[in-house]
């Protein structure tokens, strides 16, 4: 966040006003503040590039998720909530995903984390020719299914 934006937050916050962008007046506003954010904000006052006082303040019920590479339990159920999101938005119907196809899901690290899941999932929906983990996964999985039958293995 912009350090010049950082004390206008904060003034919304302990005074619960606001002046509009060209304003003079200021407008009554009754706001909870909710944030994000990936950086290590207590590293960043430190450094002074965050305010203490909006850290403070941002901090009272602090949650902290661990990155996706460290719960890969996770990776199924996104991955289901995915599809169906995607599945609903596209008016289509779509397969389970095999479950070899899941478990190298839940095998990748993934990087960027929940998002990079989400956009691997609806790229790998859209177009099944997608050169993203999904894809690759469910297209060797159906390699290998397709090959297991020819040779008339189980």
């Amino acid at each position: 966040m912009p350090a010049e934006l950082q004390p206008k937050l904060l003034r919304v916050q302990q005074e619960q006003e606001l002046e509009r962008l060209g304003g003079i007046k200021s407008i009554q506003v009754d706001v909870r503040l909710v944030a994000a954010t990936n950086h290590d904000l207590s590293r960043m006052v430190a450094q002074g590039r965050f305010r203490a006082d909006l850290y403070y303040l941002l901090n009272v019920f602090p949650v902290v998720l661990p990155p996706l590479r460290e719960r890969a339990e996770d990776v199924p159920r996104l991955v289901r909530h995915f599809t169906q999101k995607f599945a609903r938005r596209m008016s289509r119907w779509i397969e389970p995903i095999p479950a070899e196809v899941m478990e190298a899901l839940t095998r990748y690290p993934w990087p960027g984390n929940v998002r990079k899941l989400q956009r691997n999932t609806q790229g790998s929906l859209r177009s099944a020719w997608a050169t993203c983990p999904l894809a690759v996964a469910a297209r060797t999985a159906s390699r290998w299914r397709i090959a297991r039958e020819e040779s008339g293995g189980p």
